[in-house]
């Protein structure tokens, strides 16, 4: 099997092609099993390795990390987006290196409570969120930097 990189079309129009695919493509709304299963099916009869979930959520930090690093989401929708992504629907993935990021985004939300505000002053907070958000785009680059490395 071999991974594939697909560019902002659809697999159709990059000339891939197969019988469930062409189903697929022509498929309405209907059952979300059903269509994994036709999904799966087109893959194994294009050669396509379907990716482990932790390989996925790789992909998945370092496309948000890119997206954050380039500035076409700011830190904090790009960590959201990132961390939701990663743990959708309460399937966790185990990489240490989102740890730092939900740590992170854990934190600017805390200095966003109204107990931080009241306790350390409303500048004050907002300077450690500040601080925060380039800590996250520093971290976005440290985890590229790891990938390219390896």
């Amino acid at each position: 099997m071999k991974k594939t990189n697909f560019s902002n079309n659809t697999p159709m129009a990059d000339g891939l092609d197969s019988p469930s695919l062409r189903i697929l493509a022509g498929i309405g709304k209907t059952d979300p099993s059903e269509t994994r299963t036709l999904f799966e099916k087109a893959l194994r009869e294009l050669n396509i390795e379907i990716p482990t979930l932790e390989y996925a959520a790789e992909l998945i930090v370092v496309d948000y990390c890119e997206k954050i690093i380039s500035g076409r989401l700011t830190p904090l929708n790009g960590t959201q987006k990132m961390v939701n992504n990663v743990s959708y629907k309460n399937i966790n993935i185990d990489i240490d290196e989102l740890l730092i990021f939900v740590g992170l985004l854990s934190e600017y939300d805390d200095f966003g409570d109204d107990y931080h505000i009241e306790y350390y002053g409303e500048e004050h907070c907002k300077g450690i969120q500040f601080e925060i958000l380039e800590r996250i785009k520093l971290e976005a680059n440290n985890y590229l930097s790891s990938k390219a490395a390896q």
